[in-house]
């Protein structure tokens, strides 16, 4: 049987649906909190939803934040250094030309670069005058 608490308005219609309101205090003293409940905490200003376990916090916007970085190619440099240092080559998106250059290749062959700290390393030097585009995440 649902559970019903007093002075809690949920209203639909075409234009809104108002969510229960309260502070972190109201959902611990909930004595039965129900798998995929939604709320408004207002000492977050968040919207979170109960998985059956714990609230978890759902309406933080996402943040990406990223850099790119354009360098040219000369036909002999392989080592470019990047505005910033990334953690590995998942934060880092490469292009030569308008080829995109993939950090893994399947079943563990070499790739066309490698990343350490702020230092771009290509396994080949990139063409004269190709543009290298480099787009960091993060």
């Amino acid at each position: 049987m649902p559970n019903f608490y007093k002075n809690r308005l949920l209203l639909s219609g075409s234009t809104m649906t108002v969510l229960p309101v309260g502070d972190t205090l109201d959902r611990q003293n909930s004595p039965y909190p129900l798998t995929g409940a939604i709320r408004y905490n207002t000492d977050i200003s968040s919207i979170e939803f109960y998985n059956g376990t714990t609230w978890i916090n759902i309406s933080g916007a996402a943040t990406v934040t990223y850099t790119i970085n354009n360098f040219t190619g000369n036909g002999s440099q392989q080592t470019f250094t990047l505005s910033k240092s990334v953690a590995d080559s998942s934060q880092v998106i490469v292009f030569v030309g308008s080829a995109y250059q993939a950090p893994f290749l399947p079943g563990g062959a070499e790739s066309s670069y490698a990343v350490s700290g702020d230092q771009l390393t290509f396994n080949q030097a990139p063409p004269i005058n190709a543009a290298i585009n480099v787009i960091l995440t993060g």
